[in-house]
C-alpha cells in the first residue's frame, strides 16, 4: 500500500495520453468494443513503459520486487 503503484502506473499512462483507473492494486481499463490493432499497440506499449518505469523507481527506492 506504501508504494501505491497502481496509481504512479495510472499517472504515468494518462501523462503518455492513456487512462487507466487505479482500483486497489490494479489498473483497470475500458477499450472501446471496437479497437484497431494500432490502438492495442499504443495500450500495450504504453502500459510496459509505465510499468517499468515504475518497477525501476520502486527499487530505487528501497522497495523489494517480488
Amino acid at each position: 500500500d506504501e508504494a501505491n503503484e497502481s496509481k504512479r502506473i495510472s499517472d504515468l499512462c494518462e501523462d503518455m495520453g492513456l487512462i487507466v483507473r487505479p482500483i486497489g492494486h490494479l489498473n483497470v481499463m475500458s477499450p472501446p468494443l471496437v479497437i484497431t490493432e494500432a490502438e492495442v499497440d499504443f495500450v500495450v506499449d504504453t502500459l510496459a513503459v509505465a510499468i517499468r518505469k515504475v518497477a525501476d523507481d520502486l527499487v530505487r527506492e528501497g522497495f523489494r520486487l517480488g
